[in-house]
């Protein structure tokens, strides 16, 4: 079974008040400050996010090694000595930290954002693994185990999330962090640990070139670090903005087209009404009679000027729900299993004419309330099931049913018809796209059906998953977020907590 991407048929909500602030605060750590950047609120929301949530991920991990190894330590198995205390300190002190980061970050991606104090909790983040991995450095033997690159991947991760100055402070904070075990050893304020050698090591620690020469290394292989780490990301975001520039442009082209073709629409509607008009006037004779050949003639004008014009009505729908606003979709609390029982006897008129069953295995399950439109609800099964039976084959069956678990249910249509060949399934929400089999089975369709389907689905945060096999049938399962009753007044707003699950 195929679910449709990470787009906003997913569920996923780019549009929200939570997210447009993400992306605008996210936007301030991963620009210099001489770019203005413009940015799609869903990729460059989820790619940033991901990185808050790694880097704090990663804390975890070198916690979890702190304590393991401190475990390992106290039980006296390791090959040389180490103060156990040392690490079970830094680990406490990481995990206790990084419970409140994570609390911090959940309650800053919840609702209204303070670009400021994540910032400065990025940075503190940072600060406080500096502290961790120079106090783990010292308790390892300093210079004789290579804990120090850990302070590398700090800087690639400061570097990537803030400003080019920022990171570069940020830089020689973590030089300072580096060589402070040994400054402090050099001036005796701390005793020299050694794991191989401690007298060769005490003497090496009170050795003033080695302190300065040890000093001046760190720092200036720290500089040119981030140096390359700086200019690769500048270049990358470069381009990334030129990206982004070209993108915007296109969206702008597209729209426009969008808008051409709806105007072209709207002024095609009224002539096609016209020609309507006039052919079924010659054809009930009110123009006089006409012949047998004329009459043949005038049923082909007005099937094809029929399709003509449920292309233009699709055009014109797909069009109006693409451009919606959440809060113009006039979303209300509605009962799921009451709308889909009056589509399905719609639908069992109109499968009568072919003697397919529509089979409403929903009839008797109890109310689902969903928040949603319910003009546009109907339109939504209503094109599933007339799909169902213009590509099902006759004397068959359609399949309906609602399937409720936790906060979701599935509406689900099964039938038993041509079904849709696999290397097309990754394109049938694109508009005007056709299978071959389904042009074969049915001449006249449009190819806007499901595009609108796909549209309705996400105005309504719903997933879409689509299951077939070539001359056995198609199903289509479409999830929507479950609300009480009584959040009536939150689905009108279209701020429902289920919503932004």
């Amino acid at each position: 079974m195929r679910r449709f991407g990470t787009d906003p048929v997913t569920g996923y909500k780019p549009g929200g008040r939570s997210g447009l602030a993400l992306g605008r605060l996210l936007n301030t750590f991963s620009t210099n400050g001489d770019e203005r950047h413009t940015y799609d609120a869903g990729t460059r929301l989820k790619e940033l996010s991901q990185r808050l949530w790694w880097f704090i991920a990663l804390r975890w991990l070198f916690t979890g090694g702190c304590l393991a190894l401190a475990l390992v330590a106290r039980l006296q198995l390791m090959p040389a000595p180490i103060d156990y205390r040392f690490l079970l300190v830094t680990g406490v002190f990481l995990g206790a930290t990084n419970l409140l980061f994570t609390r911090l970050m959940k309650s800053f991606t919840r609702g209204g954002l303070n670009t400021r104090g994540i910032r400065v909790l990025v940075i503190v983040q940072t600060l406080t693994d500096f502290m961790a991995i120079s106090l783990v450095s010292y308790a390892l033997g300093g210079v004789e185990t290579p804990v120090i690159v850990l302070f590398l991947g700090e800087i690639i991760l400061v570097t990537l999330f803030c400003k080019r100055a920022i990171s570069l402070v940020m830089a020689l904070v973590g030089a300072f962090f580096a060589v402070l075990p040994v400054v402090l050893e050099y001036t005796g304020v701390i005793p020299a640990l050694s794991l191989y050698n401690p007298s060769y090591k005490a003497a090496l620690s009170s050795d003033l070139h080695f302190a300065l020469s040890y000093i001046v290394g760190v720092t200036v292989v720290f500089l040119y670090f981030w140096y390359l780490v700086s200019e690769i990301t500048t270049s990358l975001r470069l381009r990334e903005h030129q990206l982004e520039k070209t993108y915007n442009k296109l969206m702008l082209l597209d729209r426009e087209k969008t808008q051409a073709t709806l105007r072209a629409t709207h002024e095609l509607k009224a002539p096609l009404a016209a020609i309507n008009s006039y052919v079924y006037a010659l054809r009930d004779g009110y123009a006089g009679e006409i012949s047998d050949k004329g009459r043949q003639a005038l049923e082909r004008i007005g099937d094809r000027a029929d399709l003509l014009m449920k292309k233009v009505v699709d055009i014109i729908q797909l069009s109006n729900i693409k451009t919606l606003v959440l809060k113009r979709a006039h979303l209300t609390a509605l009962n799921l299993t009451e709308v889909l029982a009056g589509e399905v006897k719609e639908a069992q008129v109109l499968g009568k004419r072919r003697n397919i069953r529509i089979v409403n295995q929903a009839h008797g399950a109890p109310a689902y309330h969903i928040c949603g439109s319910h003009e546009h609800l109907r339109t939504l099964i209503s094109n599933l099931l007339r799909n169902a039976i213009t590509y099902s084959e006759d004397n068959f069956s359609v399949e309906v049913s609602l399937q409720g678990k936790r906060d979701r249910v599935t509406l689900s249509i099964q039938d038993h018809g041509i079904g849709i060949p696999e290397k097309n399934l990754d394109r049938i929400f694109e508009e005007h796209f056709r299978s071959n089999n389904a042009v074969a089975h049915n001449p006249n369709g449009t190819g806007l059906g499901l595009p609108v389907i796909k549209e309705v689905a996400r105005l309504h945060h719903a997933v879409i998953r689509v299951s077939s096999e070539l001359d056995k049938g198609t199903r289509f399962d479409v999830t929507f977020h479950l609300i009480h009753p009584n959040q009536n007044e939150d689905a009108k707003n279209g701020q429902s907590s289920n919503h932004r699950r």
